[in-house]
């Protein structure tokens, strides 16, 4: 749909001028793998879902109340 746009940045990343046959092949296997979609689709939900549910927000908490001062000024008082 938007080829344009994809050739002109795939040849830019490659640094060549007036050559569409990269840009045509890298298009074309895009095109091939859309069959799988759904497919690839849901294994990456599964990879990531675990992740940004439970890892982040934990990761997030402990990073931002890592000094004795942030813990201390928490609106909420911490057990620890």
């Amino acid at each position: 749909m938007f080829a344009h746009a994809v050739i002109y940045d795939i040849q830019s990343v490659m640094r060549i001028k007036n050559v569409l046959w990269p840009a045509v092949a890298v298009i074309w296997l895009l095109s091939l793998a859309l069959p799988f979609y759904g497919t690839v689709n849901s294994l990456f939900n599964v990879l990531t879902t675990g992740f940004t549910a439970f890892i982040l927000p934990c990761a997030a908490f402990n990073w931002h109340y890592r000094t004795k001062e942030r813990r201390d000024n928490c609106p909420v008082k911490i057990p620890w």
